[in-house]
């Protein structure tokens, strides 16, 4: 069912997930794994804020590509920059304190690093010309 109304583009014989979506939805479920894994060990208040934070990206990302207003769409996808950037410190002071796995950190942290590649790409207004 969730996925036959999933942001998609629609060209003849070809019906993909929107990538930059896509990785934003990858980056909130390897994040998810990392929560869940420092449920025992770490205080709730950076659990919550790294599940709040990586929860409204692909929102945010979904709500950009939703509107035909450009720099709508950028202030948009810029805040989703903001908080996967939020995401990032969260997930480097879970390392530095040594209270989630490595291998699932270091899985989060690739996905962030390429959906805030993906979203800065996105947020870069177009060149003026004089």
């Amino acid at each position: 069912m969730g996925d036959e109304f999933s942001i998609r583009i629609r060209a003849p014989g070809n019906v993909e997930r929107v990538p930059v979506y896509q990785k934003a939805l990858d980056a909130a479920a390897k994040i998810f794994t990392v929560i869940e894994l420092a449920a025992d060990v770490e205080r709730y208040f950076l659990r919550d804020q790294l599940d709040r934070k990586s929860t409204a990206v692909p929102q945010l990302v979904a709500q950009g590509l939703a509107t035909d207003n450009m720099p709508q769409r950028r202030t948009l996808f810029e805040r989703a920059r903001r908080m996967v950037t939020d995401c990032a410190a969260i997930l480097d002071m879970l390392g530095e304190r040594g209270t989630v796995e490595a291998e699932a950190l270091a899985a989060a942290r690739a996905s962030v690093a390429d959906l805030v590649a993906a979203l800065q790409e996105l947020v870069t207004p177009p060149p003026k010309v004089w």
